[in-house]
């Protein structure tokens, strides 16, 4: 969870706020695998309801942005610390459910 205000935890990371769709997807994911680390994980896989950045993590699409190249490097050392790691685009309706469910069957 983001907090940006005076009463947030020790542990606070940079909010996401006025950033762009894409910067903020990046950013969000950042966070949540480093989390996954500090708990211990040796693996993880991540369902986003964003095509473009899943396709840029997968090295499908090219990263052009500056800002972006910045982070996808973030995201491509954090990743480097997992022996499992796979990324998958689900829809953003009722079916992301059931890709979950789908996964994990």
């Amino acid at each position: 969870m983001k907090y940006c205000d005076e009463q947030s935890p020790p542990k606070e990371k940079e909010c996401t706020w006025n950033k762009k769709n894409n910067e903020a997807y990046y950013i969000a994911l950042i966070q949540g695998l480093g989390t996954t680390r500090e708990y211990g994980s040796n693996g993880i896989v991540v369902f986003t309801n964003t095509k473009l950045v899943c396709n840029k993590i997968k090295g499908i699409y090219q990263v052009e942005n500056e800002r972006l190249k910045q982070l996808h490097g973030e995201e491509k050392n954090i990743v480097s610390q997992f022996q499992s790691f796979r990324i998958r685009h689900c829809e953003n309706d009722n079916r992301m459910g059931q890709c979950q469910f789908n996964i994990f069957v």
